[in-house]
C-alpha cells in the first residue's frame, strides 16, 4: 500500500486542532493512511450521559470525524466533503477513551462510503458506523 505523502499528514494533524467542534471534543489523529484513518477521544465527564457513559453524540461524531479524515486522505486539497448520510449501531457502552477506526469501501467522482468501527482502550467494539459523503470537486456545490 502506498504512503500518504508527509506534507497531506502533517496538514491533515494541523487542520484537526483548527476545526473549533473537533478542538471542544479532543480528537486526535492517531494513524493515516490511504483511504484509512484512527481517530481518538479522550474520556471526560463533561462528555457523558446520566449514566456515566461518553454519550451518543460523541461517539457518532467520532465516527464521522474518522471517516472525513479517512476520505480526505483520497481527494484533492481543493475538493470539499459532507456528511450525506449516517447509520450508527451502538453496542457497548463507553466509559474510557475511543478510537474511530474508518476503511473506505468505495471512493466515486461524487461519493465516498466508509465503514467506522469504534473500539475503547481494551479493543472492545462499542459502535459500528456507515458514513457516506458528497464530494464537492474543487469545493463546488452543485
Amino acid at each position: 500500500m502506498r504512503r500518504l505523502p508527509a506534507g497531506l499528514v502533517k496538514r491533515l494533524k494541523q487542520e484537526i486542532v483548527r476545526i473549533p467542534f473537533l478542538r471542544l471534543m479532543g480528537n486526535r489523529i492517531l494513524k493515516l493512511k490511504p483511504g484509512y484513518a484512527e481517530i481518538s477521544v479522550r474520556y471526560r465527564e463533561n462528555l457523558s450521559q446520566t449514566y456515566g457513559y461518553l454519550h451518543g453524540g460523541v461517539i457518532a461524531s467520532l465516527a464521522d470525524t474518522a471517516a472525513a479524515f479517512a476520505t480526505r486522505t483520497l481527494i484533492d486539497r481543493e475538493d470539499k466533503l459532507v456528511t450525506l448520510e449516517l447509520k450508527i449501531n451502538y453496542l457497548n457502552p463507553a466509559q474510557s477513551n475511543l478510537t474511530g477506526i474508518a476503511r473506505v469501501v468505495h471512493k466515486g467522482r461524487r461519493t465516498a462510503v466508509i465503514d467506522v468501527e469504534v473500539k475503547n482502550k481494551k479493543g472492545l467494539l462499542c459502535a459500528k458506523a456507515l458514513v457516506t459523503y458528497v464530494v464537492f470537486i474543487k469545493g463546488r456545490y452543485p
